[in-house]
């Protein structure tokens, strides 16, 4: 069954008439609820999925669509829009799943901002290429693995909401459907910064993991948290694994704590630890993506350039 998912992008420009594999984009206008006009785009994918059920299929071809786009581009746009196409007709409402979530983390996340002043932000070649080339192995993927699918609509929360601390939750929500875990969120973290080629990969990847973990005594000192993650924080951290296993467990006890609203709001001294938790958990959701696809990490690429104008 073939089906033409479109996405509508205002806040995404893009720099020059895109067509790959499956996705055909254009440069489009829009108009935002202020009537001020915003730069977008306009991207149809052609997706073709094997199930017989045309609302499963228009589901999944959903997910994966805006989903590879979320996470090659990591930002949430002021209003962007996904809509199915189906036998010339447009479905309105396509749903995602959300029965993984827990109650607590069915907030408000999906609330947009207002643009930067002067600022455009626009997608390139290299990223639609790198969606395109999400597409065909997320949509096989996806069909035998509900685990990827929720993991998928997880993204599109998280780039979705306008707030980092907002994003903390749905991110480590993918991490854990990625990476299955019966001895824990602390155990999956084990396991994850202690595999194969994880510390040589992803210790230049991005700098947050290095603050994270000079912080970390400061979650370890607060009652607050569970003992064990205290416990986990208080250990010395004399190698770089053992210094990236802390800083992860620092965004996970982050993430934690904006949940339960331990962390309300966004407080000046830890607004740079925040920030840091959300850059570091996804680069941990875009390697366990990569590594379930493709049992190897994807070149690296900026999917977003911001142009300011005086």
């Amino acid at each position: 069954m073939r089906l033409v998912v479109q996405l509508l992008a205002p806040g995404f420009a893009l720099e020059q008439p895109f067509q790959g594999r499956r996705i055909v984009a254009h440069a489009a206008r829009f108009r935002d609820l202020q009537d001020r006009e915003v730069h977008g785009l306009v991207a149809s994918v052609n997706v073709d999925v094997n199930t017989t059920s045309v609302d499963f299929g228009a589901e999944l071809a959903t997910i994966v669509a805006l989903g590879a786009f979320d996470l090659v581009h990591r930002w949430p746009s002021a209003s962007s829009q996904v809509r199915v196409v189906r036998g010339g007709v447009r479905i309105d409402q396509p749903s995602i799943p959300i029965h993984h979530l827990a109650p607590y983390e069915l907030g408000q996340m999906l609330g947009g901002g207002a643009p930067l002043p002067n600022s455009v932000l626009s997608t390139n070649e290299a990223a639609l290429h790198r969606v395109d080339d999400l597409l065909d192995p997320c949509l096989s993927r996806s069909q035998s693995l509900p685990a990827l699918r929720g993991a998928l609509a997880q993204i599109s929360i998280a780039a979705a909401s306008a707030r980092p601390q907002d994003r903390l939750i749905p991110l480590w929500s993918a991490i854990s459907m990625l990476h299955p875990s019966q001895g824990g969120d602390l155990d999956r973290i084990r396991t994850i910064t202690s595999a194969d080629g994880f510390a040589r990969e992803e210790r230049d990847s991005d700098p947050a993991w290095r603050l994270m973990s000079r912080h970390r005594k400061a979650v370890a000192a607060d009652s607050w948290f569970h003992s064990s993650i205290r416990a986990a924080l208080s250990r010395p951290a004399r190698t770089i694994v053992a210094r990236m296993q802390a800083g992860t467990t620092f965004a996970y006890a982050a993430r934690s704590a904006i949940a339960h609203g331990h962390w309300s709001g966004m407080p000046g001294p830890r607004r740079p630890l925040i920030l840091a938790s959300e850059r570091w958990l996804w680069v941990i959701v875009e390697r366990e993506i990569e590594q379930t696809l493709f049992r190897s990490r994807l070149p690296r690429l900026a999917g977003l350039r911001s142009t300011t104008t005086a």
